[in-house]
């Protein structure tokens, strides 16, 4: 049966609503800006996020399969999965939220699975924080089809990502895999289109696996040959000579 997300299908934009007053015993909002900032800072970055579907109830009760957006946690200054982001305090007034919510992407690092990164930017996070992601890592499940990876890439192409991550640590068709890492590929011209990263990397299969990271797998593929490609993509999107690089890419391989 479909799944549907338990979310509203409409938004209320409350940067655009009055201002309410203020309390006068809020000694939160009585610091300076750059204070509270630094408190809600404290409270709600620096952790690593993984943002995932939980069903709300079970598949044997009558109706539609309904799904709510999930976080588990993970720092070193946090209990090991934590059952979510302690965000409370952004739920308080209009002001913590809006100075809140943009920390919270921006200085997270969000993990997802790309079989319900769409859906869940889109109907669970909300479009509007597109902008707002930093540093992201994406783990990769096969099977992940042409379109899936679309409608992905829309989504960071939104972005303004300083670090991303591609984890395809547990796809063992290597084979399969290193067609899709070719830089000039329609995936990977794509991912080459995400400019202004401080940090890339693909995740690939542990050589140890496989045994002799030289040996050839059953597909007659070398895991050598995905980390060499993955190379490629370092020197294509990170470093001071990343810019110079793409665009001699591009004049080698014209689309």
């Amino acid at each position: 049966m479909q799944a549907v997300v338990a979310v509203p299908t409409t938004r209320i934009d409350i940067a655009a609503t009055p201002l309410a007053t203020p309390p006068d015993n809020c000694r939160l909002l009585q610091l300076p800006t750059e204070l509270r900032l630094l408190i809600l800072e404290l409270v709600l970055a620096h952790h690593t996020v993984q943002l995932w579907l939980k069903p709300m109830k079970h598949a044997s009760e009558s109706g539609p399969d309904l799904w709510c957006v999930r976080s588990t946690v993970s720092s070193p200054d946090v209990e090991p999965d934590a059952e979510s982001l302690e965000s409370s305090i952004t739920q308080t007034c209009r002001q913590l939220y809006l100075e809140g919510m943009p920390l919270v992407f921006q200085k997270n690092t969000l993990e997802f699975d790309i079989r319900y990164f769409v859906r869940i930017i889109s109907e669970g996070v909300g479009l509007h924080w597109v902008a707002d992601f930093r540093h992201l890592v994406l783990r990769c499940t096969p099977p992940s089809d042409d379109k899936t990876w679309l409608n992905i890439f829309k989504l960071l192409h939104a972005m303004k990502l300083e670090s991303l991550v591609i984890d395809c640590e547990v796809i063992y068709n290597v084979g399969s895999l290193v067609l899709t890492l070719a830089p000039d590929s329609r995936w990977g011209r794509r991912l080459l289109a995400i400019r202004g990263l401080q940090y890339f990397s693909i995740k690939l299969p542990e050589p140890l696996r496989f045994g002799d990271p030289e040996r050839y797998l059953d597909d007659g593929v070398p895991i050598r040959l995905a980390n060499k490609l993955a190379a490629e993509y370092q020197a294509l999107m990170v470093g001071p000579d990343a810019e110079e690089n793409y665009q001699a890419f591009l004049k080698e391989h014209p689309e």
